[in-house]
């Protein structure tokens, strides 16, 4: 008897299908390759996609869901890879001088993994379809070790249906219940909540509540933005915000974080606890005021000289690397972006210019 496997795949709503493999019957002309088509002339059944008795009991592996010949990579099962490659990681900043700043924050191949998981479920709601109940054992992982990048990719295997509002709302709550599992798979310690990145917190928040008219918010986050591309972020905003009204760029600066009355701490107090951001704040040819428009400008004199000429006091310094400089502003002000973002997203510039800032994810 013939075995029957039906894997749905997850990607735009466009590409999602029930792909059905028969192990020991034909399969449709379309999935053949040319030499499979040159060997099956004589209308002989294909193959299974296992070679041998060895490789399907390989495959029966609680890591291995399903390898098929033909591809380079292979299916895990979230547990397993989780606790042999984590999502999130413990950072101290360079040459901090104490633990305030330290952070668990999600590794760079984790954002576009996760983000791809919002992709999918943004690109069916979009089309009027959205996915039926899924958790962290419908997430199966691919990834090929041969390449020179680490680069796994998340697939929920799950059903579609007709999309109506709280089960829109839904899609977004169970990805946000996958994410925080990913996150305690990765730890293996619930303590480490308590140091959770601030910006990935604010994601999980808006999941755990989703709003769907800001559905472009979460699935562009900037928690899911790869650490070299946050300068490019933030001046792509920063330009933009200078061409918008006056009142605009006042609305703008009122709703940043790490104004004057945060709970979390004025910027430049939370800058000044680390030598290298206090030496750019207070050692430079320029000198910065206490409000959030200082802030904005201090961002922007970062990102464009991250590269200075050394002198006695910055000998230091000497070693950082542009990631080393790009990550301690990242763990001293982590809402920076998120709150640029959210505050040109309600002021309505983000659609007023036609700022693509989704297009920085796919880079």
């Amino acid at each position: 008897m013939a075995r029957v496997v039906v894997f749905v795949v997850g990607g735009s709503c466009a590409a999602s299908s029930v792909r059905i493999l028969h192990y020991g019957a034909p399969s449709p002309s379309s999935e053949r390759c040319s030499r499979c088509v040159r060997r099956d002339r004589s209308h002989r059944s294909f193959k299974p996609p296992f070679e041998d008795t060895a490789a399907y009991l390989h495959a029966l592996d609680p890591t291995v869901q399903y390898r098929d010949k033909h591809s380079l990579e292979t299916c895990y099962e979230p547990l397993f890879f989780f606790r042999k490659h984590p999502a999130v990681e413990f950072h101290h900043p360079i040459d901090a001088p104490d633990s305030m700043f330290d952070r668990v924050i999600l590794t760079e191949w984790a954002k576009p993994a996760m983000r791809g998981v919002l992709e999918t479920i943004s690109s069916h709601h979009s089309a009027n379809l959205e996915l039926t109940e899924f958790s962290l054992k419908d997430l199966k992982i691919f990834c090929n070790y041969q390449t020179p990048e680490f680069k796994p990719r998340f697939k929920l295997v799950c059903g579609t249906r007709n999309a109506t509002f709280e089960g829109m709302r839904m899609n977004n709550i169970q990805a946000g219940q996958i994410f925080k599992e990913i996150v305690n798979a990765s730890l293996g310690t619930p303590s480490s909540w308590d140091i959770l990145i601030e910006d990935f917190q604010d994601l999980l928040q808006m999941l755990e509540n989703p709003i769907l008219e800001e559905a472009y918010l979460m699935r562009n986050h900037p928690a899911l933005l790869a650490l070299k591309l946050h300068s490019q972020f933030f001046m792509a905003c920063y330009e933009t915000l200078m061409r918008a009204s006056l009142q605009s760029v006042f609305e703008v600066f009122k709703m940043l974080p790490y104004g004057m009355n945060d709970s979390s701490g004025h910027w430049k107090v939370r800058l000044e606890q680390h030598p290298y951001l206090w030496w750019m704040l207070h050692s430079q040819f320029t000198s910065y005021g206490d409000r959030n428009s200082e802030q904005c400008r201090y961002r922007r004199n970062y990102s464009c000289h991250k590269i200075h000429h050394l002198t006695k006091r910055t000998e230091r310094f000497k070693w950082y690397s542009a990631n080393d400089v790009d990550m301690l502003l990242y763990q001293y002000l982590p809402m920076s972006l998120p709150g640029l973002m959210r505050a040109m997203w309600h002021e309505g510039l983000l659609a007023l210019f036609c700022l693509r800032l989704d297009e920085l994810f796919t880079k």
